[in-house]
């Protein structure tokens, strides 16, 4: 050991290949004592850790998917369908577009019109942070409240379509019966009997969320 870090702690072919040229004086160490050190204390660590050199690293690579602008461009203006939905007591605000069929779903705390006035905007802001602007809202009377008041607040002011009297908003409809058989599903799926309203309540947000994941068959196109 004395020789080796004397040596500069070289490698053990380097040491055992001085030895054999005799390049050391008053050597009294031979490369079978180097072999016997070997099998005794075993390799040397920290010779190992510190030639051994990084592993390449796995590059960095974006999956993010270029959507042609043509495409964007057809789809600039954006029409929702929005509609409310109950599970376990808790209440949601569901939305869709006609033609992108991107959904959203949002707890609501209280059924007043500012808190559907709030969850309105946010969705709103959402499809504008992606370039789309919303022009019209279809929706039952029961949102006329709000979106009286709301579609003032922009320019030019949101057209607001009401379903007649004891109808609804079919596309709306349709989007809530999917977003339950997707909590329905998952519910089933878990090991449990009860649930804590927490977990109900994110169980329906993230249902909604995963099934914008992939293209919808009767969206705008089979691949964006």
């Amino acid at each position: 050991r004395q020789l080796y870090y004397a040596l500069g702690t070289p490698s053990v072919d380097d040491l055992k290949a001085m030895i054999r040229m005799n390049l050391i004086r008053n050597n009294e160490v031979t490369t079978e004592d180097i072999n016997l050190a070997i099998k005794a204390f075993g390799p040397d660590v920290a010779g190992i850790k510190g030639r051994t050199t990084r592993n390449k690293p796995v590059p960095v690579i974006d999956n993010r998917i270029e959507i042609p602008d043509e495409l964007l461009e057809v789809q600039r203006d954006v029409i929702l369908s929005i509609d409310g939905i109950t599970v376990n007591t808790l209440k949601f605000l569901t939305t869709i577009s006609h033609d992108i069929q991107y959904r959203t779903a949002q707890y609501v705390a209280n059924t007043t019109a500012e808190v559907f006035k709030t969850n309105l905007r946010e969705v709103i802001g959402t499809y504008k942070k992606g370039g789309f602007v919303v022009t019209e809202i279809h929706a039952d009377n029961e949102f006329r409240p709000t979106l009286d008041a709301l579609s003032l607040e922009y320019e030019p002011p949101l057209v607001v379509n009401y379903a007649t009297a004891n109808e609804h908003v079919p596309r709306a409809e349709r989007n809530n019966r999917t977003i339950k058989e997707r909590v329905r599903t998952t519910y089933h799926r878990l090991p449990y009997t009860t649930l804590p309203r927490n977990m109900v309540k994110y169980m329906v947000l993230e249902c909604t969320k995963k099934l914008n994941f992939f293209p919808n068959k009767n969206g705008v196109s089979k691949h964006y």
